[in-house]
């Protein structure tokens, strides 16, 4: 059985749940997004600062096709295109570090990687393309 609601260790979660911590949680998964990637025709890379609070991604091609992603104390940025994002992090009622972006719906961290990426990965879908 899981453990009961009273003994929910809030502290401890809501630790790991900071934006250093989580960020470099999106790096990863983005690192493996491009691996992922390159199996296509398209090259893709992903370059890090050394402190390990910004790093962008780009097309090996064109680097202008590019997201940038910058951790900030309490939240971090994403820039793509003309557009800026702010991230925060919430621990919600289930106990769960969940990201939300301009203050919109929770979400996983592998949904703001679609988010961000998909455009960059696959390029604009018709709609956007269109409005």
């Amino acid at each position: 059985m899981g453990t009961a609601p009273e003994q929910f260790d809030w502290v401890k979660a809501r630790a790991a749940c900071s934006a250093l911590h989580v960020f470099n949680e999106l790096r990863l998964g983005v690192e493996e997004d491009v691996r992922r990637m390159n199996i296509t025709s398209v090259s893709f890379a992903v370059r890090a600062n050394t402190i390990g609070d910004y790093f962008v991604v780009f097309r090996t091609d064109n680097a202008g096709l590019r997201v940038e992603f910058n951790c900030e104390m309490k939240h971090f940025t994403v820039a793509r295109g003309d557009k800026n994002f702010v991230v925060t992090l919430t621990l919600n009622n289930e106990g769960r570090c969940k990201i939300r972006v301009d203050d919109g719906d929770e979400m996983e961290l592998w949904q703001l990687r679609r988010m961000m990426l998909e455009d960059l990965f696959f390029g604009p879908s018709p709609a956007q393309t269109l409005a």
